[in-house]
């Protein structure tokens, strides 16, 4: 099975407080004061996990779990803080000494593999909140397998370098078969993981006549909304428009930009907008972002010589594409229905019963 993978950097709270808020948060869901990496290891697949993880993940995508190089700096610190103040809780006093304890063991380590099983969503960081560490972006996990031998970091700095910026290192095609390899070597893993791949997409052989067929199998998916537009979502258009599709549309109502969507195209004679996403359950508020586009005065293309179209827009519907599928937002109801699976379109005659889809929920 071909996928995607990243590496999540487990690091360490930077304050008291903040390892307070963990414990509470986690026991939240976990029934006991853990830190961050004991509810990986002591993982229970009738629960999952609910784990920060990039939009463009998908299901049955791998999860490696990486324990911070600078864990130990920030722990040893905190219990020196510890020491120093008046009141104490054993039970941070308690965990601090288990982080050290996980630190000799997998400090700068990759010691877990994750499988994803539901899709990234997103969930807003409110008071309510189950996790302790900022994030927006989470997907579910409900098979963890953790590592006899973890492998340390100096075993993969040759082909994989951690993300100093974020938490989250992508893997993909020669680096992640070079990192199976080794875990694969030095531990029992599930014949599940054995068998996955992470095969690149070809990019400089996709071409108009041939987009369908290079993208559709599992081996071909796409990390960002610009390699997606320019790889996949503009041959689309350009097959499914009557006119040239138009880019960049600068959306104006009352004499003001209201916003600037990806796309417009022409059906039936009239302009639809179309606006591109990788995962549209990861958006914060899609309904909020397609109602800018939805009574649109006249709009302004970046591909139109700086002339305005005003005629024919279509006022109250707007396509939506993301790595999954087609969709077609209806202002009037706020619904947002799905109207085609992109693993349905193989085929140049695929793309004719798409434009009929289309145009009869238009």
């Amino acid at each position: 099975m071909n996928v995607q993978s990243c590496i999540l950097n487990l690091g360490f709270p930077t304050s008291i407080d903040a390892v307070q808020d963990m414990l509470t948060k986690t026991k939240s869901y976990s029934h006991k004061d853990y830190l961050d990496i004991e509810t990986i290891l002591d993982f229970s697949p009738d629960y999952g996990l609910c784990w920060s993880m990039p939009k463009w993940m998908q299901c049955d995508d791998v999860v490696f779990f990486f324990h911070a190089v600078t864990a130990n700096v920030k722990i040893k610190s905190l219990m020196k803080q510890y020491r120093e103040q008046q009141t104490r809780n054993s039970l941070v006093e308690e965990a601090l000494n288990r982080a050290l304890s996980y630190y000799d063991l997998y400090g700068g380590k990759i010691f877990a593999i994750g499988r994803v099983t539901e899709s990234p969503i997103y969930i807003k960081d409110d008071s309510s909140a189950l996790q302790h560490f900022r994030g927006r972006i989470f997907g579910m996990l409900k098979n963890i397998e953790i590592l006899e031998t973890p492998v340390g970091i100096k075993e993969f700095s040759s082909f994989i370098s951690i993300s100093k910026q974020s938490s989250v290192t992508s893997v993909f095609g020669e680096s992640y078969t070079k990192l199976k390899e080794i875990i694969v070597s030095s531990n029992e893993v599930s014949e599940q993981f054995s068998a996955t791949t992470s095969t690149l997409i070809p990019l400089k052989d996709i071409k108009d006549e041939n987009f369908l067929s290079a993208i559709t199998s599992r081996m071909s998916r796409f990390v960002s909304e610009s390699q997606f537009r320019g790889y996949y979502v503009d041959y689309l258009l350009a097959a499914l428009s009557e006119t040239k599709p138009l880019y960049e549309c600068y959306c104006y109502k009352g004499g003001s930009p209201n916003g600037i969507v990806d796309n417009a195209i022409q059906l039936q004679g009239k302009l639809y907008f179309v606006e591109v996403k990788l995962n549209i359950n990861a958006e914060k508020d899609i309904v909020h972002q397609l109602k800018k586009y939805t009574n649109t005065e006249y709009i302004n293309p970046s591909n139109n010589k700086g002339k305005t179209i005003s005629k024919n827009i279509c006022e109250d519907k707007v396509i939506v594409i993301d790595t999954v599928g087609i969709y077609l937002f209806d202002d009037k109801n706020n619904s947002l229905n799905a109207i085609e699976c992109l693993e349905n379109l193989t085929a140049k005659n695929s793309l004719t019963d798409l434009k009929h889809k289309l145009c009869a929920s238009l």
